[in-house]
């Protein structure tokens, strides 16, 4: 049986109106283009202050358009990774041979791992189907072993030659 989960409803980006006054409207927007100019919370608050919006107001309104951005989740170290793979093959390009023999070291040492994954599904799978009277399923991880066996051969090739391929 297939399951779907339904979306969730979206949520205004800010809340209308929250002290029931008029002037929500303008001090939203004000207090949006304030703090997207740069200006700290404090900062934000007193000059809608000195623009005569209420101080319950203009509090209600600076902590609704904060609450999105206290959520946003941080980087993960997955991305400061993929940022260092980028850096690491750009320098590589335009640089020197050990740049690409450190390229091909690291393609070699991923291509190992998947072919040796790949090998290991297929022979505990494939051990676990002998186990039984009648034989059983098994595995061949053929995808798994021929990706990292070009992925090894092509990182041996960079390693020794220093050169793209």
């Amino acid at each position: 049986m297939l399951y779907t989960v339904p979306p969730e409803p979206e949520k205004p980006a800010v809340s209308t109106n929250r002290a029931g006054s008029s002037g929500a409207g303008p001090a939203y927007a004000r207090a949006a283009d304030l703090l997207d100019a740069g200006k700290s919370p404090e900062e934000a608050y007193d000059t809608l202050i000195g623009e005569g919006v209420e101080a319950a107001l203009a509090e209600s309104v600076i902590d609704d358009l904060l609450a999105p951005r206290r959520r946003r989740r941080p980087r993960t170290r997955r991305m400061g990774q993929h940022q260092a793979d980028v850096e690491l093959l750009s320098a590589a390009m335009h640089g020197s041979a050990d740049d690409w023999k450190e390229i091909g070291k690291r393609n070699m040492f991923f291509g190992a791992m998947w072919c040796i994954g790949g090998l290991a599904v297929t022979v505990i799978t494939l051990a676990a189907a002998s186990q039984g009277q009648g034989g059983g399923t098994y595995v061949i991880a053929w995808g798994a072993i021929l990706f990292g066996g070009v992925q090894f051969l092509r990182g041996l090739s960079q390693a020794a030659g220093g050169a793209p391929r």
